[in-house]
């Protein structure tokens, strides 16, 4: 078992696969956004706990954790599940709750039930989902709306410094200025 619950964390170590023996994972309530692919490399693992963070994309090769039977993603920021990750996996237990991105077809299947779920997830209506929606996640449609809808600023040019001669420079007071021959 590894707990690395409740650190902060942003990231998962990118070596995570080389704990190939791992059979429980706890990672909840840190700010992780992504699993790294090497998350795949954990074919002993038999639960992860991932509430309570960031994540809003699963790399495909998470379908690789064949002993995987319960992963908790409650209160994240999912979207949609990359097919390719979770098609192989004979999964138990899915906990997808309180995220607030989540497609409303995932949503409405998990309301009856885990088995209907993971068929789901498998089906060519899903693959089709998949390739409608794809990766992109509707925070980032947002921030690209937000972006177009922002009126342009007209660019300003750039205004002449005038100098004020009788201001001290960082040289001291100093002042590099020419003099007029008739000032002496």
């Amino acid at each position: 078992m590894l707990d690395i619950s409740s650190n902060k964390l942003t990231a998962i170590p990118k070596n995570i696969g080389l704990l190939n023996l791992l059979q429980e994972f706890y990672a909840s309530f840190n700010q992780i956004e992504e699993l790294p692919p090497d998350i795949g490399r954990l074919e002993m693992c038999t639960n992860m706990y991932l509430s309570n963070n960031c994540i809003y994309r699963l790399p495909e090769e998470l379908g690789k954790c064949k002993s995987l039977q319960m992963i908790d993603l409650a209160h994240n920021r999912i979207h949609i599940i990359n097919p390719m990750a979770v098609k192989q996996l004979t999964l138990n237990e899915i906990r997808l709750s309180a995220n607030p991105f989540l497609h409303e077809s995932i949503t409405a299947v998990a309301k009856t039930g885990m088995e209907q779920l993971c068929d789901y997830f498998r089906s060519p209506e899903y693959e089709d989902l998949w390739q409608d929606v794809g990766d992109r996640h509707p925070a980032e449609e947002e921030d690209d709306k937000k972006k177009k809808k922002s009126p342009k600023q007209p660019k300003q040019k750039p205004q002449k410094q005038q100098r004020d001669d009788d201001d001290d420079d960082d040289d001291g007071g100093h002042s590099n200025r020419r003099r007029n021959d008739d000032d002496e």
